[in-house]
C-alpha cells in the first residue's frame, strides 16, 4: 500500500471519464460522465436509516456482505490495483477507522507514515496482496463513519469503474460500459441470493 498524489490519480481517471459532481473543501464526490454506456447500481445496508422507503427492487445488504461484496467484485474483475480516495480528507477518516483497523499490522504503518497525508485526498493503492485489508477498510468506513466526509471512492485505472462507499450504508457504483454494468449487475443479485439463502 502507498499513497499517489491527487494529481497524478486524476489524470489517469480523467481519460475513463471520471467526473467531480461535488467538489468543494470539506466533500469530493465522483461520477462516471452520462453516455449511451454509463449507469450506476445502487446497494444499500438493511439497516440504512430509511431502509423501510427504498425501492423495492434496491439490493441489501449486512454491512459485512456489503464490504465482502465490494472485495468479491474487484477479484472477479481481476482488478490488479485499486485506490481509494478519500470524500473528506484522510484525517478524518484515519479518525474514525483507528480503532476497527488497529490490529492490522500493514494498517498500522501506514498510519504512521500518513502525517503528511492527513489534509490531502491523494490516492491509498492497494495490490491484490492487500485486497483483503481493502475489505476490512471497507467495511470500517461502514460501520463506523458517521457522516459523509467519512466516505471513500474505490477507482482503478483498468476500467470505467467507481465504487463509493458511505458511512450511511450505501454503496454505489459507477461503470462506464453496458458490459461491465452487466458483470456488475449480475455479481450483485448472486451474492444477494447468496447472503440471503435460507
Amino acid at each position: 500500500m502507498e499513497f499517489v498524489s491527487f494529481e497524478e490519480t486524476w489524470h489517469a481517471l480523467r481519460f475513463l471519464g471520471v467526473q467531480e459532481v461535488v467538489y468543494s473543501t470539506s466533500e469530493l464526490r465522483l461520477s462516471i460522465t452520462e453516455g449511451a454506456q454509463s449507469s450506476s447500481i445502487e446497494l444499500a445496508a438493511i439497516d440504512h436509516p430509511t431502509h423501510t422507503t427504498l425501492p423495492a427492487d434496491l439490493l441489501q445488504f449486512d454491512r459485512r456482505n456489503l464490504a465482502e461484496l465490494v472485495e468479491g467484485l474487484i477479484h472477479k474483475l481481476h482488478l490488479t490495483q485499486v485506490s481509494v480516495i478519500p470524500v473528506g480528507h484522510w484525517r478524518q477518516l484515519f479518525e474514525v477507522v483507528a480503532d476497527g483497523m488497529a490490529s492490522i499490522e500493514k494498517w498500522r504503518a501506514i498510519d504512521s507514515e500518513a502525517i503528511v497525508e492527513l489534509n490531502t485526498r491523494d490516492a491509498l493503492t492497494f495490490q491484490p496482496a492487500d485486497f483483503h485489508i481493502l475489505r476490512e477498510f471497507v467495511y470500517c468506513v461502514l460501520t463506523s463513519g458517521g457522516e459523509s466526509v467519512h466516505g471513500i471512492t474505490l477507482t482503478t485505472t483498468g476500467h470505467p469503474l467507481l465504487i463509493e462507499v458511505l458511512p450511511v450504508g450505501e454503496v454505489v457504483i459507477y461503470t462506464g460500459r453496458t458490459d461491465l454494468h452487466r458483470v456488475v449487475r449480475d455479481f450483485a443479485s448472486h451474492a444477494h441470493a447468496l447472503a440471503n439463502q435460507g
